[in-house]
């Protein structure tokens, strides 16, 4: 195929470099365009950012008979590394849920405070491991948790019970260490890093660089094979889950990609005065976007994207009820059962069963514990859950 001379320059490349790949710009064909410029011995690793990219990239590699590349997730990689040997189980469903942390830590329902603390208590424990396991520091007590609370009723519950909240983390972390309980995706994935693994590579292609963890990039930054960030700078969407943009927290030379295949010019044009917008809200532009869109075609449809899928039902609510002539049909990508869950477990229809009185028809163990919507609302904000707050609203 005929390459862009940006595409060129990037195969061509000499040691670690980092790549800022706007959408559509054939990021995946040139990674692998520059995996086949490699010499045909090389060891190489491809680290993808999720189960679907990975098959994705198996396959396109194979294609290429590039055999001598390895596709790999953080978290597959990880897991290899830290559960083979070593009697750890895993818990079945990835990560505890807060009623489940209130029991194994034996949180204290504390006389003073309103019936659901502990739970409240197990959230915040749980967000702090989550923030520290995916952060690069080694010890809990460099963090401060309370840099990612925002509520200001959160942050009076935090404050007030700090220490308690740090001491039960690191509890927490000491029996997963110590296979006493089940552990989460999140702790092998700290325990991968802590350990410090030199993999035998000579190249390690990071995609999705402004999505990395801190944790993942620690680890990644430490091997001694040539390394190659792959990302988009204006595509962060991971910042919940504590992801750094691993573009700007590298001095690699800098490599483009502008020229998107995905769309025509005009939208390119307005995509590029949309992300100047960035300098005016005074957030400075680490890279100068000069896309120019190399794709034809018209919109047929409406999409609605949101950074939760619950914003998402609400949309799909407000245009049934209000604009259904307009409506011939509603789509949702994925599961449509992940739109009517909060992050903690709790459905729709469990908050709907509350708001009516009706304990019998909840089943979700937290949710089950309220006494009434009030109390459910105070513990969604007291932990800044917005699905959950978010469900409520819907059934308000």
């Amino acid at each position: 195929m005929q390459f862009t001379l940006e595409q060129e320059a990037i195969i061509a490349s000499a040691g670690d470099i980092k790549i800022n790949a706007v959408a559509g710009s054939g990021k995946t064909t040139t990674v692998v365009a520059y995996a086949r410029s490699r010499p045909a011995d090389a060891r190489i690793l491809y680290l993808a950012f999720n189960k679907s990219v990975r098959q994705e990239a198996i396959r396109k590699f194979a294609q290429q008979g590039l055999h001598n590349v390895q596709v790999e997730t953080a978290h597959s990689l990880a897991y290899r590394h830290v559960m083979k040997h070593s009697g750890y189980q895993l818990h079945e469903n990835g990560g505890y849920k807060p009623y489940e942390l209130a029991e194994l830590l034996k949180l204290p329902k504390m006389a003073d405070a309103k019936a659901h603390a502990e739970y409240v208590l197990a959230n915040h424990v749980g967000k702090f491991l989550a923030y520290f396991c995916n952060s690069s520091k080694r010890q809990v007590q460099e963090l401060n948790y309370l840099d990612t609370v925002a509520d200001p009723s959160a942050q009076a519950f935090v404050r007030t019970h700090y220490a308690l909240i740090e001491r039960s983390c690191r509890v927490l972390l000491k029996r997963m260490n110590g296979g006493e309980v089940p552990i989460t995706h999140d702790f092998y994935l700290k325990k991968f890093q802590l350990d410090q693994p030199k993999l035998a590579f000579d190249y390690i292609l990071f995609d999705e660089g402004q999505d990395a963890s801190g944790v993942m990039l620690d680890f990644f930054l430490s091997q001694d094979a040539t390394k190659v960030i792959v990302g988009d700078t204006h595509q962060q969407i991971y910042g919940w889950r504590h992801a750094v943009n691993a573009l700007e927290k590298s001095n690699f030379t800098t490599f483009q990609l502008s020229a998107s295949f995905r769309f025509g010019a005009p939208v390119a044009e307005l995509a590029t005065q949309v992300l100047n917008w960035k300098n005016q809200l005074g957030a400075e532009l680490p890279f100068p976007l000069t896309g120019h869109g190399g794709g034809t075609g018209e919109p047929v449809s409406k999409a609605v994207i949101s950074r939760t899928n619950i914003n998402l039902l609400a949309k799909a609510i407000e245009y049934l009820t209000h604009h259904s002539a307009d409506v011939q049909r509603l789509y949702f990508e994925g599961n449509l059962n992940s739109y009517t869950y909060a992050d903690t477990g709790g459905s729709l229809f469990d908050v709907l069963s509350l708001y009516n009185g009706r304990s019998g028809g909840i089943r979700d163990p937290l949710i089950k514990r309220m006494a009434n919507l009030f109390e459910l609302e105070e513990y969604a904000r007291e932990t800044e859950d917005g699905p959950l707050l978010m469900l409520i609203n819907l059934v308000e």
